[in-house]
């Protein structure tokens, strides 16, 4: 008998949220959808919904979405500036030239076909810029940038770095939302750690998750390893890496952003709408802040 950290109440919640969505998503020929709630003390996870029910017209419904190794699109970018500035190669205000563009034989463009000239490193952050964001990774190195992923917890870069190239921030390379979701709940993690225990860190922040109980990763129970120092993944000075994505999103993105980073909607129904409401249910039924809760759609 296999025991999971899944919340009865709240994974009836979030199967109900994700019918009520998909029920408006699938008149544009949305078909699929996939839900993880963490909590984020604890890396438990509290509601799993690997794909959306089956209804006519859909197909691939019963593929794990949440497991299976897909584009990254676009949500590798916010790790790629907090790292530039963490590094100092770039200041939120840094002009980053959105200008037709062409990289050898790869010629990159923006979602709307449109170009800024000279865009701030935050609103093509906020924004979601391609042209921007690859002169970003062209300065900060596709192979230091390849590293520092798997070091965050990105398991499913399988190739090269030669081989992803400058795609790697435009969703040239595979992840997975398990991946993606262990990423920014280390990073919420991290930041909730700091803050609270005053500068201390915690081993394993970016390998924390778990939905077995009893589960073990990299040979240690998760949860053991208090202030045991940076674990594996834990190398990248993640404290000021945190405190940056979080200013960065809730004072650019959340209000400025024209287009959802995930899907490309430009209207309300889309998946962005849809991982709100599921992380509101997950914070009211943890009983604290939404920084208590991560979910990832």
């Amino acid at each position: 008998v296999y025991k999971s950290y899944i919340d009865g109440h709240l994974q009836c919640q979030v199967n109900a949220i994700v019918e009520r969505h998909m029920a408006v998503l699938s008149q544009n020929y949305i078909y699929n959808a996939a839900v993880l709630v963490v909590h984020v003390p604890s890396g438990e996870v509290r509601a799993y919904v690997g794909n959306s029910a089956a209804r006519k017209g859909s197909r691939g419904d019963q593929v794990d979405i949440i497991r299976a190794a897909r584009s990254s699109g676009s949500i590798l970018k916010p790790a790629l500036y907090a790292l530039m500035l963490q590094n100092g190669m770039i200041l939120p205000r840094t002009l980053i030239p959105d200008i037709p563009s062409r990289f050898g034989s790869y010629a990159p463009s923006n979602f709307n076909r449109d170009f800024r000239g000279a865009v701030p490193a935050d609103e093509a952050l906020a924004q979601s810029l391609n042209i921007p964001f690859v002169r970003m990774l062209r300065d900060y190195s596709y192979a230091r940038f390849y590293d520092d992923l798997k070091q965050l917890g990105i398991s499913t870069l399988h190739r090269s770095a030669e081989h992803y190239g400058l795609s790697l921030i435009l969703g040239g390379a595979e992840t997975s939302l398990w991946d993606v979701c262990q990423l920014y709940t280390g990073m919420a993690s991290t930041l909730r750690h700091y803050n609270e225990e005053d500068g201390q860190y915690f081993g394993g922040e970016y390998r924390k998750m778990k939905l077995w109980r009893d589960e073990i990763l990299s040979g240690e129970k998760v949860g053991e390893g208090k202030n045991a120092g940076r674990a594996a993944g834990d190398g990248v000075g993640m404290e000021e890496f945190c405190f940056i994505i979080e200013f960065v999103l809730e004072n650019r993105y959340e209000f400025r952003v024209q287009r959802c980073l995930g899907c490309g909607s430009e209207s309300g129904l889309c998946y962005r709408s849809l991982g709100r409401e599921c992380r509101r249910r997950g914070a009211s039924r943890f009983g604290g802040g939404q920084d208590c809760c991560s979910c990832i759609v």
